[in-house]
């Protein structure tokens, strides 16, 4: 029997220190050393829930893969697996626990984080600039550890960051994440408003798509709007709103204004210059992880003395950019996952302290 946990019992702190990874398919099976308890998300081919371990109580999250339907699902989970233990160990990326595997099911155990991304900025409506480029800094540092390792995430948004109790934003979810390789990397894969330009148009890539994918979050954070929108009357004959959201990337029409979005404090020109180098529409131009740290620190010193940099994003505009509502179908993601249960958490903005 697996064990039980009482439901009036008190959460215990969540852990943080890996635990030797294993696949145990054999006679001790994932609950036999863990109990279920709240679901955080519900995806079409996963699901993540908190859980708690038997023995010693730590609280961690599992999520939960379906591959007993097919040796593909199988090969996706194991592969989701394998790069998650590649990438162990950074600070800004969601640890790997443990894992378990039996004929139906992947359970990776991974570290539970305290809030997501989304969460943590609508927790004060204090959030300035200097707030939001800390937050895409730490975004940085977790795909430049993913691109050090020849890792290519493949769905960079900022419903795939989370923030821990301490204020540390790391990268999850490895669904779509792939080895890089030597000719370039084919197939649509992500969410359709965050796609590259080489992607859409079918060209192989490279890690510089996921630089693209965060310059275009950035861009939804401090402009309050995504970088392209659609233009149905252009073209009629297009009637998925995923098709059409691709040709205006593939043809960059109408092109990205870097102009807020109406009652959103317009960002410094630092914040504006720095955006437009991570949607450099040339890969072979386009920074690399790595060289936009590099350029982040000299945007945020300069960002720093620009009065622009001290004005507050209203609680509206942040809603926007992490609800989907600014503006974007929910058809346009090539994969959706469900939003958290329950509200969002009122906690004090700890990203700050970390600017």
């Amino acid at each position: 029997m697996g064990c039980t946990a009482s439901s009036g019992a008190k959460p215990s702190r969540s852990c943080s220190a890996p635990i030797a990874s294993r696949s145990c398919s054999g006679s001790i099976g994932f609950r036999e050393k863990y109990a279920f308890h709240e679901k955080l998300s519900q995806g079409a081919f996963a699901e993540v829930r908190v859980c708690v371990h038997c023995d010693t109580g730590r609280e961690c999250a599992v999520k939960i893969l379906q591959a007993g339907g097919s040796e593909e699902s199988r090969l996706e989970a194991q592969r989701e697996c394998l790069l998650m233990r590649r990438l162990a160990g950074h600070p800004n990326v969601v640890s790997l626990l443990d894992n378990y595997n039996d004929d139906r099911y992947w359970y990776l155990v991974i570290e539970k984080c305290e809030h997501s991304l989304c969460d943590m900025l609508l927790a004060n409506s204090g959030v300035q600039e200097k707030h939001l480029l800390c937050a895409v800094r730490q975004m940085l540092l977790g795909l430049a550890q993913c691109h050090s390792m020849h890792v290519v995430h493949r769905d960079v948004k900022q419903d795939n960051f989370l923030v821990s109790n301490e204020g540390v934003v790391k990268l999850c979810d490895f669904g779509l994440a792939t080895h890089e390789k030597p000719d370039g990397i084919f197939g649509i894969a992500g969410t359709a408003h965050l796609m590259s330009p080489e992607m859409v148009i079918d060209r192989p890539y490279n890690q510089k798509t996921d630089v693209w994918s965060l310059g275009a979050t950035a861009y939804a954070m401090l402009f309050g709007r995504y970088p392209f929108k659609m233009e149905k009357d252009r073209y009629p004959h297009l009637k998925s709103e995923t098709l059409l959201m691709r040709r205006a990337i593939a043809e960059n029409s109408p092109p990205p204004t870097y102009v807020a979005h109406k009652g959103s404090p317009q960002p410094s020109d630092a914040a504006c210059e720095f955006v437009q180098a991570l949607l450099q529409r040339d890969p072979k131009l386009r920074p690399s992880a790595r060289e936009c740290l590099l350029l982040e620190a000299q945007i945020a010193n300069a960002a720093r003395t620009s009065k622009k940099a001290s004005q507050e994003y209203l609680i509206p505009h942040l809603l926007g950019i992490c609800s989907g509502l600014c503006p974007l179908p929910a058809t346009c993601c090539e994969k959706r996952e469900s939003k958290k249960e329950g509200e969002f958490c009122r906690t004090s903005f700890q990203l700050a302290k970390l600017a």
